[in-house]
Order: C-alpha cells, then sequence, then structure tokens
C-alpha cells in the first residue's frame, strides 16, 4: 500500500471518509485537473493584460496564441475571432469543463507546443503528476502512463535516448505516445517498432 505524507492529503482522507488518492484511469481528465489547467491559461492571460496594461484585449502572447487556435484548430475564420479576453473564455473554457478527455489533453498539448512562453508547458506537466493524471506531458506531447511504475520506465527510456544518435528513437516513443493517446493504435504500433 502506498503511504502518504499527512500534509499532502485532506483531513476527509486522513480519516477514510474520502479515498487517498490514487492514478487515474486512462481516457478520463478530473473535474479538479480541468479547473487546474483553465486557472493556468486564465492566470497566464491576466498576468499579459496586467503587465500590458490592457483592460479586455488579449496581449501579445495570448493575442496570437488565441487567433492561431482559432484558425488552425477550430477552423474559425480570421475576422471572426475576437482580441479579447471574453473571446478567448468563451471559445477555451467550454473545451475544458466540458470537453471529452482526448479533446482537454489535445488542447493542452496544443497550448504547449504553441505558447512562446515554455514554462507553460511546465506547468501543465507538474499539473498532470501533481493529479495522478494518466498521462504525463513529456517534450511537448501527451502521451499515456497507467501506472506510477510505467511512468518512471518512460522517463527512465527518454533519459537513455537523449544520448547522441539516439534522437530518432526518442522521437518515435514521443510519436507512439501521442498517436496512443489519440486512440491511433496502428500508428502507435508503428512509431513504436
Amino acid at each position: 500500500m502506498t503511504s502518504f505524507d499527512r500534509s499532502q492529503i485532506s483531513f476527509e482522507q486522513a480519516e477514510g471518509f474520502q479515498p487517498l488518492p490514487s492514478q487515474m484511469a486512462l481516457k478520463t481528465v478530473s473535474v479538479v485537473l480541468r479547473a487546474r489547467f483553465w486557472d493556468e491559461v486564465y492566470s497566464r492571460v491576466e498576468q499579459e493584460q496586467s503587465k500590458q496594461l490592457l483592460r479586455n484585449n488579449l496581449g501579445t502572447i495570448w493575442g496570437q496564441l488565441y487567433r492561431d487556435f482559432a484558425v488552425k484548430r477550430l477552423g474559425r475564420f480570421v475576422d471572426d475571432v475576437g482580441r479579447d479576453r471574453d473571446s478567448l473564455v468563451k471559445a477555451l473554457r467550454p473545451m475544458f469543463e466540458r470537453g471529452r478527455y482526448h479533446e482537454v489533453l489535445g488542447l493542452v498539448e496544443w497550448l504547449a507546443r504553441h505558447c512562446e512562453d515554455p514554462t507553460l508547458a511546465t506547468s501543465f506537466a507538474r499539473l498532470m503528476e501533481q493529479e495522478r493524471c494518466a498521462y504525463r506531458l513529456l517534450e511537448g506531447s501527451v502521451v499515456p502512463i497507467s501506472s506510477e511504475e510505467e511512468g518512471q520506465a518512460v522517463y527512465a527510456a527518454l533519459d537513455a535516448m537523449s544520448r547522441p544518435g539516439l534522437g530518432g528513437a526518442r522521437a518515435h516513443l514521443l510519436k507512439a505516445g501521442s498517436s496512443l493517446t489519440a486512440g491511433g493504435y496502428a500508428d502507435s504500433v508503428r512509431e513504436s517498432m
């Protein structure tokens, strides 16, 4: 049985009224993780607006990121894409709140890959670990991890493949994980080989 530091669990969990944290199942994203992803995005938008002394307009980074997302992922025409926080909230929050697991994780992966601020990917990865998500964000790719042991094995494999001459194998492993997350099982097998 896994032991927990008392400071890392709630009173209700310690007393047995709520279950102890466990690894989430594949094909799920908890309500708490969805809310934490959204909090991270919304907080960064607010921070950029504050730095640039903007009221409701999106700043440079989030304005361009949202425009690219709306056009390239949602297929919206550029003149229909607002440049204000309300437009971003209207488009992205429902995806985090009610989207299917692959839509949420696909959005997280897209944002991590396209945001000019590399700390966003780091924050998303940290949140996924803290909330014991069955997926991890590794070098911009969301990959499935069904247990803590499997997660450690994947990290070790990627670390071993960071040596010179193994970049191709590393890229194939990351693509295999992304394909598996997206339900492309045949692609995942092909990339794994």
